[in-house]
C-alpha cells in the first residue's frame, strides 16, 4: 500500500492576483479546491509541478498556461 499524498499547504493562504498562484503552496485556486477529490496520481503530478512555479513571477501558470496539468 502506498502512502497517502499530503497536502502541500503551508498555512499561508494568499493568492497572488497577477500569477493566480497561492503564495504559500504555489497551487492554483482550482488545484486547492479540488485537492480532496483528486486521485493520488494527480496530487503527485501537482506536487512535482510546484517546484517549477514562482508565485511572484507570471510564468503562464493557471488555466491553459504552461504549468497547467491535464
Amino acid at each position: 500500500m502506498t502512502e497517502p499524498v499530503i497536502s502541500p499547504c503551508t498555512g499561508v493562504c494568499r493568492l497572488n492576483p497577477r500569477t493566480r498562484l497561492c503564495e504559500g503552496c504555489r497551487r492554483t485556486l482550482e488545484e486547492i479546491a479540488g485537492w480532496l477529490d483528486y486521485a493520488d496520481e494527480r496530487k503527485r503530478a501537482i506536487i512535482a509541478a510546484l517546484a517549477h512555479r514562482d508565485p511572484f513571477r507570471d510564468t503562464g501558470a493557471g488555466p491553459g498556461g504552461s504549468d497547467a496539468l491535464p
